[in-house]
């Protein structure tokens, strides 16, 4: 706030002894001028009513200021009734308060002059906000780093102001902090991050909103312009990796990372047909013709500029006529695990074997190793098989296959062999038949009754009871000594138990009652008959583990128990 003095002039007006002047009435008695600073239209004039006092005559009256130049009184000499137009000028003034004085006087006649106070208030402009910019352009390559923060600039125009921030719009765009102060001459920054999981290629847009409720504009939008690009695809691996010459029109899964539906895959200068099954997979379909010979089909996958590229070549190979394996998994758990010895294993594959199934017929004590012109070689000697089909086979390993090494197999099919299929081994990998035939799900299990002996499949609708007698079947379970020869097929129970064998149900250990051959199967196929423990929690999916050192069987296999 500022005052300023009267003149001298004024002063003297004060304090001297003054020409006598009439009474007079002023209207109003004071004058205030309001002005915002920055405005362009200045504060209207007013007007000051100079008239005689009831009775008097009319009479001269001189306006006087103290001296300031911001305020003009228009006339400033005349006779009453005389209205004076006061006017001010606050252009440059600073922000404050001014005071002035109109000083009335009657040259004519005597008396003390009087004296009209004049103020003039000049506030500040509102504070109002600026933000700097108002778009931003963002741009994303995939598989390239996270973009780094950009920063939106808040400044005020006059005082403090409080702000909050937020990303509306869209899940992408994260804001820090979401809220704060603005200070005079300072700028103040809103970070803006780009969440970049699950983003598509692709334009994207968000909306940044700064909310200032005490600015003159009370919200302010950012537009934020997010440009994915694709990136470079990879391709890290292909299902079937190969194929056998003269197939059919075939499709092929490979997976990798930053697939969309723009990506393509080609090989050579020929597109071919995709499918996307996710940012992580995609099918393609290979024709026939590209099959006629063999040899390496590459497939390169590639996303299109601006920000593509391509992946290296990753080849499907076409493989001379003869049988081609694709998997070696346990029989019982499905699983592509390490074979133990007297272990029945199932191949995937193509070209294995006839188009019509043939398997052992059980008129022999012991399983042939060739069956359906098929022949199935561990090291290359030749194992016993159970059965065999053009794309899928089983067989038993040695029963004194040596563990802890790797092995090769491959599958003869008439005149044709296949290339070596390699597999480790283990001294055991126990594995329990399921009635799925998936490896997971209810055991195949049966109970024993034990008045007439009869066998029924362990179900819902025929659980089994605490204290009953369950028989399971297994493989991967080291021989039972002395050690059969290969392929041997059991007339009965065997003499000795295999040792080292335990059954869980939940968490209580059966009591064993036997484990060795299952009469009329393979040996590779184990007995085990238990009882459930009056421990075992009841149930339609109790777990059940067999436990051979320190190897068990595959989890999610169940029992239901009552």
């Amino acid at each position: 706030m500022r005052c300023l003095q009267v003149s001298l002039f004024g002063a003297l007006l004060w304090g001297a002894t003054l020409v006598a002047a009439p009474s007079i009435k002023v209207t109003p008695a004071t004058l205030t001028f309001t002005y915002q600073e920055g405005s362009a239209a200045l504060p209207a004039a007013q007007t000051l009513a100079i008239s005689a006092a009831s009775g008097a005559a009319s009479t001269t009256v001189v306006v006087n200021t103290g001296g300031s130049q911001w305020i003009t009184c228009s006339p400033n000499l005349g006779k009453t009734a005389l209205a004076v137009k006061v006017s001010v000028n606050p252009t440059s003034l600073p922000i404050g308060q001014y005071s002035e004085t109109l000083i009335l006087t009657t040259p004519e006649t005597t008396g003390d002059p009087i004296i009209v106070p004049v103020t003039l208030v000049i506030r500040a402009a509102p504070s109002d906000i600026r933000v700097t910019p108002t778009t931003l352009a963002i741009t994303h390559r995939l598989g390239d780093a996270p973009p780094l923060p950009v920063n939106v600039g808040l400044n005020t125009t006059g005082g403090l102001l409080s702000y909050s921030a937020s990303a509306t719009g869209t899940k992408w765009m994260r804001v820090s902090p979401a809220g704060g102060a603005v200070f005079p001459g300072f700028r103040t920054n809103v970070s803006v991050t780009v969440d970049i999981v699950d983003l598509a290629p692709g334009a994207q847009k968000g909306t940044l909103t700064i909310a200032t409720p005490d600015a003159v504009t009370k919200t302010t939008t950012v537009t934020v312009n997010l440009s994915v690009q694709p990136g470079q695809p990879v391709a890290n691996s292909i299902w079937p990796p190969r194929i056998n010459v003269g197939a059919t029109d075939s499709t092929v899964t490979i997976t990798g990372e930053r697939y969309f539906s723009g990506t393509t895959v080609k090989t050579g200068n020929t597109v071919l047909k995709t499918t996307i099954l996710g940012p992580n997979a995609l099918n393609v379909a290979i024709p026939a013709s590209l099959m006629a010979v063999p040899g390496n089909i590459p497939l390169v996958v590639a996303n299109p500029d601006p920000g593509g590229g391509a992946a290296g070549a990753i080849n499907f190979e076409v493989l001379p006529p003869g049988p081609l394996l694709l998997a070696v998994v346990n029989a019982a758990s499905q699983l592509p695990t390490a074979l133990a010895p007297a272990t029945v294993f199932t191949i995937y594959g193509s070209g294995l074997g006839p188009d019509t199934l043939a398997s052992f017929d059980g008129t022999t004590p012991y399983l042939p190793t060739t069956l359906g012109n098929t022949r199935v070689y561990i090291n290359g000697a030749a194992v016993p098989l159970i059965y065999t089909s053009a794309r899928q086979l089983s067989a038993v390993t040695p029963n004194t296959l040596e563990p802890d090494r790797a092995h090769m197999i491959e599958v003869e099919y008439g005149a044709f062999r296949s290339l070596p299929f390699p597999f480790l081994s283990v001294a055991a990998s126990p594995a329990l038949f399921t009635t799925t035939g998936t490896g997971n799900g209810n055991a195949a299990a049966f109970q024993v009754d034990p008045v007439t002996g009869a066998y029924s499949l362990n179900s819902d609708k025929t659980p089994a009871s605490k204290g009953s007698v369950l028989v399971l079947y297994a493989t991967g379970i080291a021989p039972v000594q002395p050690i059969p020869p290969d392929g041997f097929v059991a007339i009965g129970p065997s003499n000795n138990n295999i040792q080292g064998l335990s059954v869980l149900l939940g968490d209580s250990p059966a009591d064993l009652l036997y484990a060795g051959y299952a009469p009329g199967l393979v040996v590779g196929i184990v007995q085990i008959n238990a009882r459930v423990p009056e421990t075992t929690p009841t149930g339609k999916a109790v777990p059940i583990l067999l436990k051979v050192g320190s190897a068990t069987s595959q989890a999610g296999v169940t029992l239901n128990v009552k």
